[in-house]
């Protein structure tokens, strides 16, 4: 996607050309946006994560723990739970996206890493 020469602004200080811009349509920036998003190496999920949630039956989250080799304890305190809440987390099958926001801050990792389905 390249931007049309017609796109372009040009940005003044005391009324002098300063900047040359190429203005992008809202919708072709979503788009551009998203695709970047997705192509980011930080949001690819680890080969050892998936094979291990197959090996061992758990779920994304146990994975997870154990590849960054955290445990139960330190993740619950970095999210400010006891740890029997966060085993409880840890084996859900189903977690709200606040607790999964609270859960990849713990881990260090963004919130789509912890969506297998995505």
């Amino acid at each position: 996607m390249r931007p049309a020469v017609d796109n372009v602004q040009i940005i003044k200080t005391n009324n002098i050309p300063a900047y040359a811009v190429w203005v992008l349509p809202y919708n072709d920036y979503k788009k551009l946006s998203s695709q970047l998003h997705h192509e980011k190496e930080g949001d690819r999920i680890p080969h050892e994560v998936v094979s291990y949630m197959i090996d061992h039956d758990c779920s994304i989250v146990k994975a997870w723990r154990i590849h960054l080799k955290k445990t139960q304890k330190e993740v619950a305190e970095r999210m400010k739970v006891t740890q029997g809440t966060y085993s409880t987390i840890e084996n859900s099958k189903t977690n709200q996206k606040a607790t999964l926001d609270k859960l990849a801050y713990a881990l260090e990792i963004s919130t789509e890493q912890l969506d297998v389905y995505d």
